[in-house]
């Protein structure tokens, strides 16, 4: 299971999956990528748990408006 959370101190996502922790931020353009650090990859469950939050938070948002 993979949970995410906003990650205000990197303007970002924490997304944990058991013991690891990944902080991803999303570029102008979309793509989810790194916080800080090198450019490693992004395991694809972490990309689209991440991209699943943040499209369920702008869908929330939209309603709420």
């Amino acid at each position: 299971m993979i949970t995410v959370v906003e990650d205000p101190r990197i303007g970002g996502y924490c997304a944990m999956r058991g013991d690891l922790a990944y902080f991803v931020t999303v570029d102008r353009s979309g793509v989810i990528v790194p916080a800080g650090g090198p450019p490693d990859a992004i395991p694809a469950d972490i990309a689209r748990a991440v991209a699943a939050f943040v499209l369920e938070q702008c869908l929330e948002g939209a309603t709420k408006h």
